[in-house]
């Protein structure tokens, strides 16, 4: 019986860790600039479209790896697309080219241990040459057809579902004693804040006020919470983590013990 790889799930945190290098983030997005019709819609209507590493955020973060997301689907059957990406990959450390040349498993273990002791501006950064050989390996090879191949990819998948669901709990955790409504208007928050700031103008801040906040009863009669959310858009802060965080400590804290 062969092994099981969740592709859809290693792009996600492959396009996290594309988009902290400023090169190959402007290599993926010059790319995407060649088909951005085909790129979106591919993205779009793949199930991990809205993943929690996606949308937790910031607007521009989530715009740009959505961007690589949809280059990496195309990629799967698109072998001028494919060869792009395994070359940018292959740019960033010259131990790949020989891994990939004769995959074994006491050069993968040398490459892991190594890249263990190397220090990273952030987490994504830092696993980022995991999820980088993991892909040269299957794009490379598939899945099913190279032992040494399928090893590493079953200990990447182990990693996988361990980081997918350490993000997806770490989310729901922030909204665990909420109902439904008031999760949705959170979030409504966090997002239309993200996107005023960034000059996308989908609707006035009043308009969103009339039509989401005050459909939530817990919140109807406060209008200290609509004076929060206006000072906090108007400071020009886009992070979405900051933004649950002040809207919880300084406002909701008295709905959130109710609710308990």
């Amino acid at each position: 019986m062969g092994i099981v790889y969740d592709v859809g799930l290693s792009f996600v945190f492959l396009s996290e860790s594309i988009i902290q290098y400023p090169n190959l983030r402007s290599d993926f997005e010059e790319l995407y600039k060649t088909d951005k019709y085909r790129f979106y819609e591919r993205a779009r209507h793949h199930r991990y479209y809205d993943h929690i590493n996606m949308v937790d955020n910031t607007l521009e973060a989530e715009v740009a790896m959505r961007r690589v997301f949809g280059i990496l689907l195309c990629a799967e059957d698109d072998e001028f697309i494919r060869r792009f990406v395994q070359i940018k990959l292959m740019g960033t450390d010259a131990r790949y080219e020989k891994i990939i040349e004769n995959p074994n498993k006491k050069d993968i273990t040398r490459f892991w241990e190594q890249n263990q002791r190397v220090k990273a501006e952030s987490y994504a950064q830092r696993n980022s040459p995991f999820w980088f050989l993991a892909y040269l390996l299957y794009s490379s090879f598939g899945i099913n057809n190279n032992e040494t191949v399928d090893w590493y990819l079953a200990m990447n998948q182990e990693d996988l579902s361990e980081m997918n669901r350490y993000s997806l709990e770490g989310y729901i955790s922030n909204y665990r004693n909420f109902d439904d409504d008031f999760i949705v208007t959170l979030r409504g928050v966090r997002n239309i804040i993200r996107r005023l700031n960034a000059g996308l103008d989908i609707c006035s801040f009043t308009d969103f006020l009339e039509n989401s906040l005050l459909r939530v009863n817990s919140v109807n009669a406060n209008p200290e919470l609509y004076r929060f959310i206006e000072d906090y858009y108007k400071s020009g802060k886009d992070e979405a983590q900051d933004i649950d965080s002040a809207i919880f400590t300084e406002l909701l804290a008295p709905h959130r013990a109710a609710a308990g």
